[in-house]
């Protein structure tokens, strides 16, 4: 989740930038954690949300955040279904970017402005596996 939400952070400044990569080195004990993180980047980077989707959205997460709120009524059939279709992490995570971004989040999951960079390989997601330890420099981890 917390990768999730750096791309979701990032998507601003990614959209105006011309070309970026970004590299993510990996311990060769987690070479095969790999391919969630590949799978995290063509969710939220590689594909847009559809339309549909995004109406959708706009409609779930005001109503899941009232929800949360003390003395909220009971969730309707509607809410329930919805929820349940909407559970994926890719969905979890745009939520948590939502109530951080309300106006800017959705729209920007339904722009094709990443997935066109990529496409046209003006932008990439590199993962490295690392040929030798590095944990003398673990204290420096989540510093920046």
């Amino acid at each position: 989740m917390d990768f999730r939400l750096f791309l979701l952070r990032h998507v601003p400044l990614l959209r105006v930038l011309f070309r970026w990569t970004i590299r993510l080195l990996f311990p060769r004990s987690l070479w095969k954690a790999r391919l969630v993180y590949e799978l995290a980047v063509r969710e939220h980077l590689g594909a847009r949300l559809e339309p549909a989707n995004v109406q959708v959205l706009e409609w779930l997460f005001p109503e899941r955040k009232r929800l949360a709120e003390p003395g909220a009524g009971p969730a309707d059939e509607r809410y329930l279904t919805t929820s349940k279709n909407f559970g994926a992490p890719r969905f979890r995570a745009l939520y948590r970017q939502w109530l951080e971004d309300p106006t800017n989040t959705l729209w920007m999951a339904g722009s094709t402005t990443l997935a066109d960079a990529l496409d046209r390989d003006h932008s990439r997601v590199e993962c490295i596996e690392l040929s030798r330890q590095y944990l003398h420099l673990s204290p420096l981890v989540d510093v920046a």
